[in-house]
């Protein structure tokens, strides 16, 4: 195989990781307005259907909460409204435990304060499953930790160093305190145990104006969008439609669009909050819980959501299942083999059920095509296109245009997992089989827009991250990339 000179290779990269050249502002306002336009007119669509339809659904997915709205509230997630009710009998526990933990702190080793009494208050079957999912990974991630420290040992021969690299500690203590931490017991979000156990002896940051800030903040952008959840809750009843098999068979193909955006939405938003809560907590206590999902409109690659939304549950997947069964260094056949394990063991751990089945599927499917085609981007031939046939811009507007297929296919897998099999197969045969042409175009346009919004978000977050965190989104839409000067539109 020939081999890339230095400046294709680098171009190639920064394709490869998703990072382009900048385009025209009007080109880029065209796709923001467009994109805007679109997610305007099917939430309004949603907002009809939720007025028209409200006589139809269930009378008892909806209580009345805000008066002064004079509209019922959508009540129909149980998941959420399941945590709310959890979480206000949990509140009291917590605060006893932050008030304990801080006053024992002054004295004595921190991890006397990591096992608490667990409240003895009523749970819902739902939560018990949950918070045994959540107890049966850290587990795992104990017990795998201790395994690979035992082995560790076991080669080496030099006992000072073992001294000197400070291992684990895999006593009883460790693993109740690791697995019962109250702040992130019950809804993670989740920390491997060798993450968990650096954070309980890393040093100590002093009570400082800067660091009350830093946390008040953090409480007041939580409690922002949990106002707002509840507020968009009494107008828009996206879940309680997706309930009614016959309504949602009446529905508009633009207002199932509108239903499976909002579905995608607030799902992310729900863990925003859930997450949210338990991480501002557990940063009382100077934890460093994995950040909130990435706002999705940002993100146009599957593999991407996966790393980017559940990011504890990624690192617990790529640590455990993916890298010891071959992960991305050892070819392709063995990716593909780690691909399917980690996607089987997901499927097992939520539930195993058809549609559960058909989600898992999908995501395979797509994170798979998705790893090959990046690599075919290093292909000699294929390389020489895309750095000497082709413009940058050109190259950024074909590949927005290749990720269409596995950013449609990974929006239906997202809908059969939000709403089972049969809910599932109606927005698949609405939106794309019994679609016409002009329903295809329009949707394919929209989806095209925000695949370059979402490039043009990764442009930023990379010149936020490497060069000057002040910069703004404006800012970014007009800078090259490091050595990679575009020629040409």
């Amino acid at each position: 195989m020939a081999v890339l000179d230095v400046d294709a290779l680098q171009k190639v990269t920064y394709f490869s990781k998703g990072l382009h050249v900048p385009l025209h502002p009007l080109e880029i306002g065209s796709y923001f307005f467009i994109t805007l336009t679109a997610v305007f007119l099917i939430c309004k669509n949603v907002w009809i259907a939720s007025k028209e339809n409200a006589g139809r659904l269930t009378e008892t997915d909806f209580v009345t909460d805000w008066t002064f709205l004079n509209r019922k509230k959508d009540v129909s997630e149980t998941e959420w409204v399941y945590w709310q009710n959890w979480f206000s009998e949990l509140f009291p526990f917590l605060c006893v435990f932050l008030i304990l933990g801080k006053l024992v702190e002054w004295k004595y080793y921190r991890k006397l304060v990591m096992f608490p009494g667990q409240p003895d208050v009523e749970i819902r079957y739902y939560f018990l499953m949950m918070i045994l999912s959540m107890a049966n990974l850290r587990y795992t991630s104990f017990c795998l930790e201790r395994c690979s420290s035992l082995k560790e040992k076991r080669k080496e021969t030099d006992a000072a160093s073992i001294t000197n690299k400070g291992p684990m500690q895999f006593g009883l203590i460790d693993l109740l305190c690791y697995t019962s931490y109250l702040p992130l017991c019950f809804s993670g979000p989740l920390i491997t145990y060798n993450d968990f156990k650096d954070q309980v002896n890393s040093p100590k940051e002093g009570w400082s104006l800067s660091r009350i800030w830093r946390h008040s903040l953090g409480f007041l952008r939580i409690g922002f969008w949990a106002l707002f959840f509840n507020f968009v809750l009494h107008h828009f009843y996206f879940t309680s439609l997706a309930f009614h098999l016959t309504v949602i068979q009446s529905l508009s193909q633009w207002t199932l669009v509108g239903i499976g955006y909002c579905q995608g939405q607030f799902f992310m938003v729900r863990y925003i909050i859930m997450w949210g809560v338990s991480s501002c907590i557990a940063q009382l206590d100077q934890f460093k819980p994995p950040r909130g999902p990435k706002c999705i409109s940002h993100i146009y690659l599957y593999s991407e959501m996966w790393r980017y939304f559940d990011r504890g549950l990624y690192s617990f997947m790529k640590r455990y299942i993916y890298v010891p069964a071959g992960g991305s260094r050892n070819g392709s056949f063995l990716q593909l083999y780690a691909s399917a394990v980690s996607f089987v063991y997901i499927f097992f751990w939520h539930g195993m059920t058809e549609h559960l089945f058909i989600w898992t599927a999908l995501n395979f499917v797509v994170v798979s095509i998705e790893s090959l085609a990046g690599k075919t981007l290093f292909f000699p031939v294929l390389t020489d296109i895309w750095t000497k046939k082709m413009s940058p811009q050109n190259v950024r507007r074909f590949h927005a245009l290749s990720a269409l297929p596995t950013l449609l296919a990974s929006c239906i897998a997202i809908f059969y997992f939000m709403n089972g099999k049969e809910v599932g197969t109606i927005f698949l045969n609405r939106l794309i089989i019994e679609a016409s042409y002009s329903t295809l175009l329009i949707l394919i346009v929209c989806l095209y827009t925000s695949i370059q919004l979402g490039m043009e978000y990764r442009r930023y977050e990379y010149f936020r991250e490497r060069q000057n965190m002040n910069i703004n989104l404006i800012q970014s839409c007009q800078m090259e990339l490091p050595g990679f000067k575009a020629h040409g539109s």
